[in-house]
């Protein structure tokens, strides 16, 4: 890193933490809807029809436009995996299944971290169990991207123990279940491309398989379509900059107890972070991707995109303490 690199980036964060702490239009809070209410509970109600032997394409249809989704879009229909695997299982075993699952993703979280310092271990293992806080609630099991986000959690720790392959195929997984996990895959293929042979043909295997997977699906989705289905009147590129992407970190459970200004702060730490030696660089690429793709795209009610990416501000906090220190040093330095 060079010094005129080090001191722009500290030039950068100060900025952000700036415009974080200026007052600002308030995105929706960042809490579960009450029971009975919102996606999550329109997908309980999609995974009781396909338990019941229902097809998927016509149980998610009849949900969707009986809460008035605008079914046009392909977006809002999900992708089949998740809600058919939670019915298959049941729900009583998904949601074991996902608490088991979240609670390995925060002991691995610490272990990974036991190795860069007492200090980012606990900051980041704490900041883990706040992440993963919502899969230990009865409806997460019905979103997927809760789902998502503890497989990208473990697939991070993964990474930062260098077992490349374990790390891509539950990176793999995440995808499967949420689309939005797909800048973690990218920036994880493009980093095995030229470095391990292994993992690379893993990635092109999985990204064939999933570009058949997915088109698959946009096809079921256009046989289902309805005359009268509502159109999506408003664009996904909504633009709300640093306001939508501190809605998604609000996920994280410890930061519904604090002032608002603790959300900006914890933004920036995790974003120095990325200047740290020891990060995964897994982690660092897909932080700063969906970091600049929050800042573009998304509707203010779509703050719960955080579930999938709140494991990784996690990590990040934990090695804010190095990143901070290295900005420092290198900016430091005399020409």
């Amino acid at each position: 890193m060079t010094r005129t690199r080090a001191l722009l980036t500290l030039a950068a964060l100060s900025l952000l933490l700036i415009g974080g702490l200026l007052p600002a239009p308030r995105m929706p809070q960042a809490k579960a809807p009450p029971p009975g209410k919102g996606d999550s509970a329109l997908y309980l109600k999609v995974i009781d029809r396909l338990a019941a032997g229902e097809g998927y394409y016509e149980a998610l249809g009849n949900e969707l436009r009986g809460d008035n989704y605008p079914t046009t879009s392909p977006l809002n229909w999900r992708t089949p995996f998740h809600l058919t695997m939670v019915a298959y299982a049941t729900v009583p075993a998904a949601r074991l299944a996902l608490k088991l699952l979240a609670l390995a993703a925060v002991l691995a979280t610490a272990a990974s971290l036991a190795a860069y310092g007492r200090t980012g271990a606990v900051a980041g293992t704490l900041a883990q169990m706040g992440a993963l806080a919502t899969a230990f609630r009865p409806q997460a099991v019905g979103v997927s991207e809760v789902w998502a986000g503890v497989l990208i959690a473990l697939s991070a720790c993964a990474y930062h123990r260098s077992w490349w392959i374990a790390g891509a195929l539950l990176a793999v997984g995440a995808v499967f279940l949420r689309e939005l996990a797909a800048p973690y895959c990218v920036a994880c293929a493009m980093l095995a491309f030229g470095a391990r042979r292994r993992e690379a043909v893993l990635w092109i295997a999985a990204g064939l398989a999933y570009a058949g997977y997915y088109g698959m699906h946009i096809a079921h989705v256009n046989a289902h379509q309805a005359a009268g289905d509502l159109a999506q009147t408003q664009p996904w590129q909504q633009w709300n900059g640093l306001q939508f992407t501190l809605a998604t970190i609000g996920v994280n459970g410890w930061l519904s107890f604090v002032p608002r200004w603790v959300a900006p702060v914890y933004m920036v730490l995790a974003l120095a972070g990325a200047a740290s030696r020891w990060m995964a660089p897994q982690v660092r690429w897909a932080l700063l991707a969906y970091f600049a793709l929050f800042a573009v795209a998304g509707l203010p009610f779509n703050y719960y995109w955080g579930f999938v990416t709140a494991p990784l501000w996690a990590l990040g906090l934990a090695h804010a303490a190095d990143g901070l220190r290295r900005l420092i040093t290198v900016s430091a330095r005399s020409t």
